[in-house]
């Protein structure tokens, strides 16, 4: 097999993309991809048409792996390092909860509209925790591509190694945590939550697609506000019937406010869910405070 090194902080995207292409250059009878499907995998020519499935597995040999899927599992495994684990806090001193802002990955910490709803929860009494879910040079690629901000897992896992930072904090640590969610960031707050229910007491979802969460949702255990725009039919109908697999025995609402887009924005209807939250976190995680 080639011996191929990964680079610093790989993109399993990538890797997908470029094993169409081979599959492409395959079909097309390309003497470099012919050479390489030679070269590299098990049954050498093969004497039916190429699929997917074996260009993935070339590119995997050639990485030294014996399968795509622990190819992808290894990739996956370096890009939840994240982009340095910092985090900015505020609001700590004399906070009653924890917030942890979970956006889109296309959406960072100085967002206009994330700022405005973080103010409001300060002044609430919950201490906020913003951070960067992608590097700067993955922001680079989503900016190109638009990609990093659908991979849920990826978001998820990011969002987890802030959330473990945040509880290794001292001064942190003994208050609820909630997490507030937007965009493709929800979906990646709903996975988390469901990964760790005694660690998030509440959710917050604000102009955000939980629905990409899949599974995940039928296994939250934390009290949930979806709040979803009036001019976003798609995600308003989406958000609705993914309510039907969410648990019933856990607290959840999905509320309509106009002028909300499909991600964090700023103004008044930023400012009327960051008051829903308000009322939302202040009745559920006072509750979850109580019977901890």
């Amino acid at each position: 097999m080639a011996d191929r090194h990964l680079p610093y902080n790989p993109n399993l995207e990538q890797y997908r993309r470029q094993a169409k292409d081979l599959l492409k250059a395959l079909a097309a009878g390309d003497p470099a991809a012919l050479n390489r499907l030679r070269q590299t995998h098990p049954q050498g020519a093969l004497a039916r048409p190429p699929k997917l499935a074996d260009a993935q597995l070339v590119l995997a040999r050639e990485h030294n792996f014996a399968s795509w899927p622990l190819f992808a599992a290894e990739l996956r495994a370096r890009r939840t390092e994240g982009p340095d684990s910092s985090f900015e806090v505020d609001g700590a001193e004399g906070a009653t909860s924890v917030v942890l802002f979970v956006p889109a990955g296309n959406v960072g910490p100085e967002h206009p509209g994330i700022r405005q709803i973080a103010d409001r929860l300060r002044r609430a009494g919950h201490a906020t925790v913003l951070a960067d879910l992608l590097t700067p040079e993955e922001a680079i690629q989503d900016a190109i591509d638009e990609t990093l901000r659908f991979d849920v897992p990826l978001l998820s896992e990011r969002a987890r190694l802030v959330l473990d930072r945040v509880q290794a904090e001292p001064a942190l640590s003994r208050l609820p945590l909630a997490l507030l969610c937007g965009g493709t960031g929800s979906a990646a707050g709903v996975a988390l939550a469901a990964r760790r229910p005694e660690a998030v007491r509440a959710l917050v979802s604000v102009a955000g697609r939980p629905d990409f969460a899949g599974a995940a949702l039928a296994r939250v255990r934390a009290p949930s506000l979806f709040v979803v725009g009036g001019e976003d039919p798609v995600a308003h109908g989406f958000t609705r019937t993914m309510l039907g697999i969410f648990p019933h025995d856990v607290a959840h609402r999905l509320e309509v406010v106009r002028g909300i887009g499909s991600r964090f924005e700023e103004g008044p209807a930023a400012a009327r869910a960051a008051d829903l939250a308000n009322a939302w976190l202040a009745e559920h995680l006072q509750r979850a405070e109580r019977e901890a």
